[in-house]
């Protein structure tokens, strides 16, 4: 009898025991009630517990990325997450159309400031501009214009000194805010960006100064060869204003991809740039092709099909980095074209892929011009 008791005992201990643990494991609806609540730490959680199970489900990669985005952590987790849903998306197991605003931000998060204004753009020109609007895309495109928007890595603690203030960052993600009148704005509430010191500076240097006499204000006249007399009770005094050249930006360039509102030309046979290039093959055709088969994807290149002379290859865009190059080619499927897939080139000749990995290491860091 007492073993009969002692054996129940264990059997409805294990049931307790299986059943808790069963609770506690994540599911897919958990994961995504937690997320659609706003509890992203706990929807993180959960979604990170299920790649360790589904390691290339790219549902579950796009809403941990998400996740650590909208709580500002670990942008480079975020940034691996969010390429990596983009890449093995698939019209089975799709991922939102928003997800190439959230590689951008993952880029900005990181810093990479150029590529993130590049997948913004990017974004405003497949959304329309009532998404862009939401979004705030441009605000953030102009954050990234003034390099601002990144967010520290993960760093052990150390002791601050006393006279060490921290500044209030940059909010990282802007939700769609109320219409601010003008006249609210208060633009010196803010730390200075770099390139807002620099303006200042330059303005310091070119700011004439008035020198104080007895007498009331007097004006200035301005002269020829950017010489200003400025007139005083007892003299003239000829101040010099320097000229400042507005300095010339330039904007190296990794990757040539757009989609239009509309057809764009096709470039037959162009010059290929020097080095490792990464290309989308769209097909081969004996007849020649409109442009408008190609849905405003840009740029278009027709070439001549290496192994038969009669048909034409038609690629799209061209890449520096096999990271632009999938999250173009994800975008070129949601239009539709779904047997497309990246091409390796060393100039204007094929190469493997895990050639073109290993030459990535140099050309990867070169622009196309």
């Amino acid at each position: 009898m007492i073993n009969k008791s002692f054996t129940i005992t264990l059997l409805f201990l294990f049931c307790f025991n299986t059943v808790q643990v069963s609770a506690q494991r994540a599911t897919r609806q958990s994961a995504q009630e937690a997320f659609n609540s706003g509890n992203y730490e706990r929807a993180y959680s959960e979604f990170s517990e299920l790649l360790e199970i589904f390691t290339r489900d790219p549902l579950y990669k796009y809403y941990a990325s998400v996740c650590l985005i909208r709580l500002e952590q670990d942008p480079e987790q975020a940034e691996t997450l969010i390429k990596e849903a983009i890449e093995y998306n698939t019209p089975a197991r799709s991922i939102p159309s928003d997800a190439t605003f959230y590689h951008a931000r993952a880029l900005q998060m990181n810093g990479n400031f150029s590529e993130a204004t590049g997948v913004y753009q990017r974004f405003a020109n497949q959304a329309g501009r009532r998404t862009v609007r939401d979004f705030r895309v441009q605000d953030y495109i102009q954050q990234c214009s003034r390099g601002e928007g990144a967010i520290a890595k993960t760093q052990p603690e150390r002791e601050i000194e006393p006279e060490i203030t921290n500044i209030a960052a940059v909010p990282l993600f802007i939700t769609p805010p109320d219409i601010v009148a003008e006249s609210e704005i208060t633009p010196a509430t803010e730390p200075l960006s770099g390139a807002d010191m620099l303006d200042d500076e330059m303005f310091a240097d070119n700011t004439l100064i008035n020198i104080e006499t007895d007498e009331s204000e007097t004006p200035t006249a301005p002269t020829e060869d950017n010489i200003i007399v400025e007139a005083t009770g007892e003299a003239q005094i000829m101040i010099e204003e320097e000229v400042i050249p507005a300095p010339v930006v330039t904007k190296d360039i990794y990757y040539y991809f757009e989609i239009l509102d509309k057809p764009s030309l096709i470039e037959i046979d162009p010059v290929i740039p020097e080095g490792l290039n990464y290309r989308i093959q769209m097909g081969a055709f004996r007849n020649p092709v409109s442009p408008a088969f190609f849905k405003g994807i840009m740029p278009v290149y027709s070439m001549i099909n290496a192994n038969n002379p009669e048909l034409k290859t038609y690629y799209v865009g061209m890449f520096r980095r096999i990271a632009d190059a999938r999250t173009a080619l994800a975008e070129v499927k949601n239009e539709g074209f779904s047997s497309s897939f990246i091409v390796y080139f060393l100039g204007d000749r094929a190469i493997s892929a895990d050639r073109a990995a290993a030459l990535e290491q140099e050309w990867g860091m070169r622009p196309l011009h």
